[in-house]
């Protein structure tokens, strides 16, 4: 199945996208309908689903435009307007189906499916039979011999599922399933009260009254042309009634695993637009105070596009206070900014970053940022509370901050398994108490060297403090702390972290000594030491000048000793530069007599090794002044 989806929000767009993925062989996203015909030409789709309120040209003249054209392919709207007078447009324009955001991916799906299965049948064939009755697609016609059937919408598309397929079994679900194009859909009570109408029809016009047959357990089918058939159906009847309720049970099972998945998808989205949504809930604030050269329509779009994108997220209170934006600001133009209106609509945003970010924004200490100026961190929250998440998301702004979400204990341990975070914060009283959370300590216990533990958890108790001070937790919080002494605990953490360990970078450092058989030894000890260096060497003193700004190393090396230009000048040059002298220096010689070691200190040395003493002294005090020259 291709799909080209055309829709604006980028946000909204890449959530249909991420959840249809994995049921099309290929889904293109679009933000415009600009030359739609030209996409439409060159990627052979089998559906097209279109937003109505686009940028420069509307859904509707698309598909008007489409329809002109002679192009036929199968045309769902999907839009936040739901009002009689759009739906009636957006039908004579061409389209075939209407779906009103927000809505039911599950639903979304399958009204997909029912649309490219329709245009398959008709592209398949004219008319189906069987036995001497015959469907007349073109016509909507049914007719046995020379009698003309009048059937129902429902009546005729019951018929025409069983005529497509007429050696399947179908249960009242599958049937169902494909009626969306019906304007009622049918529950299994109705759908029975229809079969049997259907049925009567058929006989009245002289088919048998079994021609749609009842399998007891497993649905219905059309009675098949060679009743010799009929012994092996009921010898293989128990077997079937195995084999459908097998089938139920891997539908339910899939079914649960595909909203699992769009959960997760849910959550993940709202974790990456959290920051643009609360943008462009200001920008709407600066617009209506006009602080800001946003035109009217962009603003209507904006709003606009939060019913569809927050009520399909789940946030249907944010949804429904943006459609009253929406109405606001359509229904009041151009005297949206009266005072009036304005008091209305700013009170309405409001309330829309309140039901949205219930605990407010808090800034980024700027302050902070050194700690995260070298790499990425990677904090995992494991709990129940979905609210938590949502809370932390707004009030830790930093960019270098990485914050992920599992709430079961279950995708935790897989979340652990598949990658290693820097921090892990995590509650300890669950609505099913078991013992799955010794196995997350556990397993926590065991990355105790990369990842810093902090238990963040309702259970205050005593007995709780005891049981998880068996593991090598770095803070045990109450929820009656606030975020900000969270935070605080977490930045402490990292800062442990960051000065226990540096192998998640690699340093520079650079080696300068004439002795090029003793430099290309101690460079081989440094690699087998797997010490986390770039190594470099010069054997030319003069020129080490050079080389340090190229090289900007974060610890030296120097030999004393060294033709034209000896370690004691280079190390006061460099102790001397307001740029360089934060760099370790540490010799490496064989004199240390205590004259040579006042010489080293008078020069501003941070250290001195004898050449004989590396394998046991050099490699713990390169990785100590690396540490202290970080911090």
């Amino acid at each position: 199945m291709k799909i080209i989806l055309v829709e604006d929000d980028q946000r909204f767009g890449k959530l249909i996208k991420d959840y249809l993925i994995t049921e099309s062989e290929k889904i293109d996203l679009v933000n415009t309908g600009i030359n739609i015909r030209d996409k439409l030409d060159q990627g052979s789709y089998d559906i097209l689903i279109l937003d109505v309120m686009l940028p420069e040209k509307n859904g509707i003249d698309i598909c008007r435009e489409l329809r002109a054209t002679n192009i036929n392919l199968p045309i769902l709207f999907i839009t936040a307007l739901n009002n009689q007078i759009d739906k009636i447009k957006a039908f004579e324009s061409g389209a075939d189906d209407y779906l009103i955001k927000p809505f039911d991916f599950q639903e979304l799906l399958a009204r997909i499916k029912a649309l490219v299965r329709r245009e398959k049948k008709i592209k398949s064939t004219t008319n189906l039979t069987w036995q001497n009755l015959v469907m007349i697609l073109e016509e909507k016609q049914v007719k046995y011999g020379d009698n003309y059937l009048h059937l129902t919408p429902t009546e005729y598309k019951i018929l025409e599922i069983f005529l497509t397929t007429p050696q399947k079994v179908f249960n009242t679900d599958n049937i169902i399933d494909q009626l969306w194009d019906i304007d009622t859909i049918p529950t299994n009570n109705t759908l029975r009260t229809h079969i049997k109408s259907l049925r009567k029809k058929l006989t009245d016009v002289g088919l048998d009254k079994d021609f749609i047959e009842t399998l007891y357990g497993m649905g219905y089918r059309l009675k098949p042309l060679n009743n010799k058939s009929d012994k092996n159906i009921i010898k293989k009847s128990s077997s079937l009634i195995n084999y459908f309720q097998n089938n139920q049970l891997t539908k339910n099972q899939s079914d649960i695993n595909k909203q699992e998945k769009l959960q997760l998808l849910i959550e993940q989205m709202w974790l990456e637009n959290q920051e643009n949504v609360s943008q462009d809930c200001q920008k709407l604030l600066d617009y209506i105070h006009s602080k800001n050269n946003l035109k009217i329509d962009d603003a209507i779009r904006t709003v606009h596009n939060f019913v569809g994108f927050l009520g399909s997220i789940g946030y249907i209170n944010a949804s429904n206070i943006s459609k009253k934006i929406e109405v606001l600001l359509k229904n009041n133009y151009p005297h949206v900014k009266d005072q009036k209106n304005i008091i209305k609509i700013t009170n309405l945003i409001h309330e829309l970053e309140k039901e949205l970010f219930p605990e407010g924004r808090q800034n980024y200490d700027k302050k902070d940022q050194e700690l995260f100026n070298q790499q990425k961190v990677e904090i995992l929250v494991i709990d129940e509370d979905q609210k938590l998440a949502n809370q932390l998301i707004m009030f830790i702004e930093n960019p270098q901050v990485s914050l992920s979400f599992c709430h079961s204990i279950l995708s935790a341990q897989n979340y652990l398994n598949e990658k290693t975070y820097d921090v892990v914060i995590l509650e300890t009283q669950w609505k099913n108490n078991s013992d799955r959370e010794n196995s997350i300590l556990n397993l926590l216990g065991e990355k105790k060297k990369e990842t810093k533990i902090i238990i963040y958890s309702k259970d205050d108790s005593l007995e709780n403090r005891l049981y998880c001070s068996k593991y090598p937790i770095n803070a045990f919080l109450s929820k009656n702390n606030s975020l900000e002494i969270l935070w605080e605990n977490i930045k402490s953490a990292l800062i442990q972290n960051h000065s226990n360990s540096i192998v998640n970078s690699l340093y520079n450092i650079l080696i300068i000594d004439d002795d090029v058989r003793f430099t290309s030894i101690l460079k081989q000890k440094l690699i087998i030491n797997q010490l986390p260096l770039n190594i470099n060497i010069i054997s030319e003193s003069e020129t080490f000048l050079d080389e340090i700004k190229k090289i900007k190393p974060q610890l030296i090396i120097l030999d004393l000793e060294m033709p034209k230009l000896n370690g004691l000048d280079i190390c006061k040059i460099i102790k001397k530069d307001p740029l360089l002298q934060s760099i370790p220096v540490i010799f490496l010689t064989s004199n240390l007599a205590s004259n040579i070691i006042n010489q080293f200190l008078e020069a501003g040395a941070d250290d001195f090794i004898s050449k004989s003493k590396i394998d046991l002294e050099l490699y713990p005090r390169i990785l100590t002044h690396l540490q202290g020259y970080k911090l």
